[in-house]
């Protein structure tokens, strides 16, 4: 059920976005939507996965040393991909907010995903479930909420976005 909420608040930033970028901007989203999935995709695979398999808590009492590198190794990682968009952002002059929110958000974005998998590991699924719901529904409060405001463009729904991903992610905090 996670994955599909998590999934499913991808779709709906992307829907949302789509209904009120002009193609450049949209463009832009694209690219910083896509860095985030190849970044997350790329975590999974090389650090999450592995992690859940190696260090699954069999009895409760283990020592999650390896899990909380786990998630260290994700932050990390999104520290340093964010630093790239926070740089490239200074070449972009139209719709460089977009980077900055990407550069910006990663490191949170990548300890929510992480701290799922630990939650997977520690088997405590309905956990990582509970923490995906809640960045959909604060992700679509927000987007409620810019909407009425007339304030919808592609950077501020990335940011109210991030903002509910960041938030689930210190809910989670693993």
């Amino acid at each position: 059920m996670g994955q599909t909420v998590s999934s499913g608040s991808n779709f709906a930033l992307s829907v949302f976005v789509l209904s009120v970028a002009t193609r450049p901007e949209f463009a832009v989203f694209a690219v910083c939507l896509t860095t985030y999935l190849f970044v997350l995709q790329l975590i999974r695979a090389t650090v999450g996965v592995p992690m859940m398999l190696l260090y699954t808590d069999d009895a409760g009492g283990r020592d999650h040393t390896g899990q909380r590198a786990a998630v260290g190794v994700g932050v990390a990682t999104g520290v340093l991909v964010g630093a790239v968009a926070l740089a490239a952002s200074s070449f972009a002059t139209d719709w460089r907010t977009q980077l900055v929110v990407l550069g910006a958000s990663l490191p949170f974005l990548l300890w929510q995903d992480m701290a799922r998998y630990v939650c997977f590991a520690r088997g405590r699924p309905s956990v990582a479930a509970a923490a995906d719901c809640l960045w959909l529904a604060l992700q679509l409060v927000g987007f409620a909420v810019v909407v009425v405001a007339g304030q919808a463009s592609a950077a501020t729904l990335l940011g109210v976005w991030a903002a509910a991903g960041t938030v689930s992610a210190c809910v989670i905090g693993e």
